[in-house]
């Protein structure tokens, strides 16, 4: 259930543009990643979600596949699979972030996994008001937050 002011339940929007993935180990195979993305494509979908392992890393699979949907101006979302916390990755520390990151992915800092319904949700919100691409991306960041500080 995604939660509205103080808690209360809101509508629920059909997720129609949004794809989601949780990434999990074995995706890290090249064709299992490529099969799950052509499966997201077939849709058309014009963001795509994707919910990492807790540092926000993705496996080196994912980064060409990132690329075609950036390529396709269809934003991609990473949001932290960090249950510990209430937010998402506020630095980029490792190797496997910022090849998404080059790859057009935008990770984001003020939500972690726990706050996945609630961020697929705020994304297809944003397409139906008519965002689309650079717009979408822009305005989801204005919400949600995104790492800045690449750690040394």
């Amino acid at each position: 259930m995604v939660s509205g002011e103080e808690g209360a339940p809101k509508e629920i929007l059909p997720l129609n543009d949004v794809a989601v993935i949780n990434v999990e180990p074995g995706l890290a195979n090249p064709k299992s990643a490529r099969a799950i993305f052509d499966l997201c494509l077939q849709n058309n979908p014009k963001a795509l979600v994707l919910s990492t392992y807790a540092s926000g890393a993705l496996p080196d699979a994912f980064t060409p596949l990132i690329s075609e949907f950036s390529k396709r101006d269809t934003p991609v979302f990473v949001v932290a699979g960090n249950y510990g916390s209430d937010h998402g990755i506020q630095t980029i520390d490792y190797r496997t972030q910022v090849g998404p990151i080059k790859a057009g992915a935008t990770l984001l800092r003020d939500v972690n996994v726990k706050h996945l319904p609630d961020v697929a949700q705020a994304v297809q919100s944003a397409i139906n008001q008519g965002l689309t691409g650079e717009a979408l991306k822009q305005a989801i960041v204005e919400k949600f937050g995104t790492p800045v500080e690449v750690a040394k």
